[in-house]
Formats: C-alpha cells, structure tokens, sequence
C-alpha cells in the first residue's frame, strides 16, 4: 500500500521502580482477567471448546490494531526492494504493514508466490509473524479463562489418614515391593517370609 510510513510505538513498558512494576504487572492480570470474564459471557462454552471462528476474528481485529501500532511496516519500491526507514521517498514506493499483509486471503496470498514473487517475499513474513502473535493472545486468554474456571471449582480437602492406617500401608508395600524385586533376581530382596515374620514382630513391639 501506498502511504506515509509512521512511527512505531514502543511495545515495551519501562518500570520506574519495584514498586510501579509490581502496581503495573498486578493492573495488567486483572485487566486480562476481566477480558477473559467477559469472552465467557459471550461463549460461556470457551473453556471447553475454545474460541469460536467469530470470536477469534473479533478479538484479532484488535491484535492486529496493537500490533500495527508496535509494527507500522516496512518500505519498498516498486519492484519490491526494502527501504531503510530515512531513505528519500521514491515514486511508486509501497508500505507493507500487517493491515496490507492480511488483506489478502489465503488463496490470494498464495498466488503472489507465481505471479508476484517480490510482493510474496515481502508480505509472507508479516503474515507469519502476525499469526503468531495471535496464536501467543489466544494461549494468554485461553490460560486466564482456565484460571477462572479452576478458581470458581469447590475444593475438596482430603482427610489425612491416621498414623495406624499409614503405617499398615506402607508395610503392606514393603511385602509388595519384596515380592516384586524377588521376581526379577534382586538378589538383596529379602525372603518373603522372613520379612513377613519381622513385620509382624513390628506390629507386635507397637502393641
């Protein structure tokens, strides 16, 4: 596309302090915890089955706004040669920016790759990029909506077992772990019934 090429903002917060990074890293959890509350509105099925086409489309409308702002793009000529971003304007000279890159469709993209290999160079790496950014969003909001889910879960707390019932299971594992090592040649396995003997002795000694 034809334009002006703008300057890119910086995609990087810079603390001032521990202090602000702590006040700003805690704003940025909520702020994507109440995105994903409410994309569970919208698909309360979201958990499950993950993002709906129609959703992924609208929320990638705003990726793409934010990624356009931390990316404006990159200069060409006309035959599709990079342009360093202080080089004099030249006439017929395109700006690719992830806007121009993914207006194409898949199948249209695809067809630059025979007819138009200068363009296809220059619009493939925007695409793939952008397209990963996204797939990062959708693992970020995906994670948050997980968070919620197994929040909002009852918890069930497990009764520790008494020191009796522990104990009998790990000599019952003893027995177990002898048999088992026995069949397979340990030759420090212990006999069976010598240890069953001392283990009973044991329990005797405990009373």
């Amino acid at each position: 596309m034809s334009a002006k090429q703008k300057t890119p903002v910086s995609p990087f917060y810079q603390p001032t302090s521990l202090k602000d990074a702590g006040y700003k890293g805690a704003q940025s959890v909520e702020t994507l915890a109440a995105i994903a509350a409410y994309v569970m509105t919208l698909q309360p099925d979201v958990s499950e089955n993950g993002l709906s086409a129609e959703n992924k489309a609208g929320l990638a409308e705003g990726w793409m706004l934010r990624y356009g702002e931390i990316n404006p793009g990159q200069r060409y000529t006309k035959e599709w040669n990079p342009l360093s971003a202080d080089a004099p304007t030249q006439e017929g000279e395109m700006i690719v920016t992830v806007h121009f890159a993914m207006s194409f469709t898949q199948q249209e993209f695809g067809k630059f790759k025979g007819t138009d290999p200068g363009k296809y160079g220059a619009v493939q790496p925007v695409r793939e990029k952008f397209q990963k950014y996204c797939a990062n969003r959708v693992a970020d909001l995906m994670t948050q909506i997980k968070r919620i889910v197994n929040d909002a879960k009852p918890r069930t707390r497990v009764q520790a077992k008494d020191y009796a019932d522990w104990l009998s299971g790990q000599l019952d594992e003893f027995k177990s772990r002898a048999k088992t090592a026995k069949s397979r040649g340990d030759a420090t396995a212990p006999d069976e019934a010598k240890l069953r003997m001392a283990i009973d002795a044991f329990r005797k000694a405990l009373g």
